[in-house]
């Protein structure tokens, strides 16, 4: 197997002669690719092709998704104590959840983008601040904030349609 494109190219050439010696009529092509590129990952074929539709047919509705968002957040956030390691952790897997129910919804051409913050309340101010490029009509978002007197957690969903 060839590592780089010389290697390649120098186990073709040596390839070809044997073919040249052998007379054998199957395509060279073909044969070389069967013995030494078997392995070689093909693709992932694409979902759906682009039909250059601009609105969606299922749109999504931002009140069922809050209201999801503050089910999975509270019911994950109830006996929680902050601590960083366990904040990390739980993070990720609520954005996880977060993004598994948002597609349960089967919203239709939606890519969905989880951020959860959590931070502790220890006199401390905090800003954020995200920038994208989207179609105001048919992108958006959905936030959800939690706060009890040690930690607070700041969840936000952004969808963008995918044509």
């Amino acid at each position: 197997m060839a590592t780089n494109w010389s290697g390649f190219v120098r186990n073709f050439h040596d390839f070809f002669k044997q073919q040249q010696q052998q007379d054998q009529p199957e395509p060279l092509i073909k044969s070389y690719f069967k013995r030494g590129l078997n392995n070689v990952k093909q693709t992932p074929t694409m979902k759906y092709l682009p039909t250059y539709r601009l609105e969606s047919k299922k749109p999504v509705n931002k009140e069922t998704v809050e209201k999801m968002m503050e089910k999975v957040i509270t019911k994950s956030f109830e006996d929680f104590q902050y601590e960083s390691k366990a904040a990390q952790k739980l993070a990720k897997s609520v954005s996880e959840e977060l993004k598994y129910k948002f597609k349960t919804f089967e919203f239709d051409r939606f890519r969905v983008i989880s951020i959860v913050t959590i931070g502790e309340k220890f006199y401390q101010g905090m800003e954020s601040m995200c920038s994208f490029l989207w179609d105001p009509n048919a992108d958006g978002f959905v936030n959800f904030t939690y706060e009890t007197p040690q930690y607070f957690v700041i969840a936000t969903l952004y969808y963008i349609y995918y044509d």
